[in-house]
């Protein structure tokens, strides 16, 4: 058996910037913000819960407050909306949309050896418009970048640091 070397090509490195990019500017507000280490490491990891884990609950729960009733299979855009606004979840998506024929290659693993097939499936319906738009996934990882940068910044000109 021998070592195989992954090369990542360019649309790859250019698509997950930006999500990096997010990454380290939450991570480099809530170092601004918080006091101490152990309260940055506690904010930092229930951000990440609450991005990868909890996020769909919240935003069931948030549609459940708004209708007293549980999203169906065709939800309204604006729980789209709501549900785009996290950054792993605009960056899933985006990957879609500016990478079309990435997201439609499914890659079998089996005993004897692995495989990529071409697959037909394609975004549908019409509330997952507004959130396939280049401009709307920019501007929430432009806000995912920004916002916690323009907070941590605000936050750490006006502490005391003697």
């Amino acid at each position: 058996m021998g070592l195989v070397i992954v090369v990542p090509d360019e649309p790859c490195i250019v698509e997950e910037f930006p999500l990096s990019a997010a990454t380290v500017s939450i991570a480099v507000g809530i170092s601004a913000v918080t006091e101490t280490r152990t309260r940055a490491i506690s904010v930092a990891l229930g951000g990440y819960l609450l991005a990868t884990v909890l996020w769909s609950y919240v935003v069931d729960g948030l549609y459940y407050a708004v209708t007293r009733s549980l999203p169906g299979a065709d939800p309204p855009t604006w729980i789209a909306v709501v549900d785009h606004l996290n950054p792993l979840t605009a960056m899933s998506t985006s990957g879609d949309v500016f990478l079309p024929e990435a997201s439609q290659i499914a890659i079998t693993a089996t005993e004897e050896g692995v495989s990529a097939t071409q697959t037909e499936q394609t975004p549908s319906g019409t509330t997952e418009a507004l959130v396939h738009e280049p401009l709307f996934l920019a501007a929430v990882l432009l806000f995912w970048i920004v916002l916690p940068l323009a907070v941590g910044y605000l936050r750490f000109r006006d502490a005391d640091l003697s």
